[in-house]
């Protein structure tokens, strides 16, 4: 979608935030609803905060405010002091990168939209579809934080 960002670059340049998030829209394959270990696809479903400006936290997050990849603008500072993507992890790399948002203490906020940015389209040669891929990198992804999970729950 065209200038999806432009109001989350000036909520950037105004405020002291590290990244916003916006919601997303589902479209899957035949639209027919798709479920995949613990998640749950619901074709034209909107994904993402309802609450609009919402400072969200690592507890939003595990609670199910889902943000997509394609629905986030980080502060290109913010990106450099937290990395990029693993490159070990073929799935799951975007929640890694979150985790390591929060780890570093960076403010996300929710958009002041609740419309979405974005479609997630969900194929027949998704990722996520292969069930044995999907069970390695995740827990993968669960080694990785694991350690950082545990200095979030017992200090903070």
């Amino acid at each position: 979608m065209q200038n999806r960002f432009l109001y989350d670059i000036e909520l950037l340049k105004d405020n002291i935030i590290d990244a916003v998030v916006n919601r997303i829209k589902i479209s899957t394959l035949n639209e027919i609803n798709i479920t995949n270990l613990n998640n749950v696809y619901i074709n034209n479903e909107l994904m993402g905060c309802e609450t609009p400006l919402k400072i969200l936290s690592i507890f939003d997050f595990i609670r199910g405010d889902n943000f997509a990849i394609n629905s986030i603008c980080i502060r290109k500072s913010t990106i450099l002091d937290v990395g990029l993507f693993d490159k070990y992890l073929l799935q799951a790399e975007d929640v890694d990168l979150y985790y390591r948002l929060f780890y570093n203490n960076a403010t996300i906020i929710s958009s002041p939209s609740l419309e979405p940015v974005a479609v997630y389209n969900i194929h027949e040669n998704n990722s996520i579809k292969n069930l044995n891929n999907a069970i390695f990198y995740n827990r993968m992804f669960y080694k990785n934080i694991f350690f950082m999970l545990l200095r979030i729950w017992k200090y903070d």
